[in-house]
């Protein structure tokens, strides 16, 4: 049987299609992105207690803040997490960096690095990797910020708040499961409140998660457009 939403082409969404792997990194590499975990504080509170020095992390996606901030999320072989920057910091994807930071923030259940010292860009065009979701349903705790790869049907907009900003959620089927995707509401896809279905989508993109009014959302989060593609589904 012929996936009717079977992508066209290699697709590898915003990474460089010769630094993309689906090898796993090795469990040996860690940068002490985890040692961040147990400080992290959610809804909307920030922290500046202990200072963590973070090394040699990849940059695996960068989002230019065309909607709330500019951020960037770094991984290593146990964690990811999103790192908002300044103005004077920069990073692409593929770069390790090191940095230090006592400052973690929090908001609607997400949590990030809110702001660092001594950013360094150690090396770049290293190798990426992204994690197949296949029929796994999206799973913030088990994989907060990290990268992954999916396809499947566009099938309806979604009721659930997801965001106080200009973000609407969709309910994505793939692989036999559903689970959510939030893109901005103006994008290119033509994704808005009158949505019907029919549309396919291929997407690297990392997880993350949104707790509102009308409950808590997983999802894949697209707010940057070069991290979905689309196509009319064949019959």
């Amino acid at each position: 049987m012929v996936d009717p939403c079977g992508p066209p082409d290699l697709w590898t969404g915003p990474i460089d299609p010769s630094l993309n792997t689906d090898v796993p990194y090795d469990p040996s590499y860690d940068a002490g992105l985890l040692d961040l975990e147990p400080a992290l504080p959610t809804g909307r509170s920030t922290s500046g207690g202990e200072s963590h020095l973070l090394y040699d992390a990849t940059v695996v996606a960068v989002d230019t803040g065309k909607n709330y901030f500019d951020r960037i999320i770094v991984a290593d072989a146990n964690f990811s997490i999103a790192v908002v920057l300044n103005k004077s910091e920069t990073a692409s994807v593929g770069d390790t960096v090191d940095f230090a930071t006592s400052w973690l923030g929090g908001r609607s259940g997400s949590s990030y690095v809110e702001r660092t010292s001594g950013w360094t860009v150690l090396s770049s065009a290293n190798p990426m990797y992204v994690a197949e979701l296949g029929s796994a349903n999206v799973d913030y705790y088990a994989r907060r910020n990290q990268l992954v790869h999916v396809y499947g049907e566009i099938t309806a907009r979604s009721s659930h708040e997801c965001e106080i900003w200009a973000l609407d959620c969709y309910v994505l089927e793939h692989d036999g499961t559903e689970d959510y995707i939030r893109v901005p509401r103006d994008n290119p896809w033509y994704l808005d409140i009158d949505y019907e279905g029919g549309l396919c989508a291929e997407i690297v993109a990392p997880v993350n998660i949104y707790m509102g009014s009308t409950g808590t959302v997983e999802f894949l989060d697209i707010t940057n457009t070069d991290w979905m593609r689309t196509w009319e589904g064949s019959p």
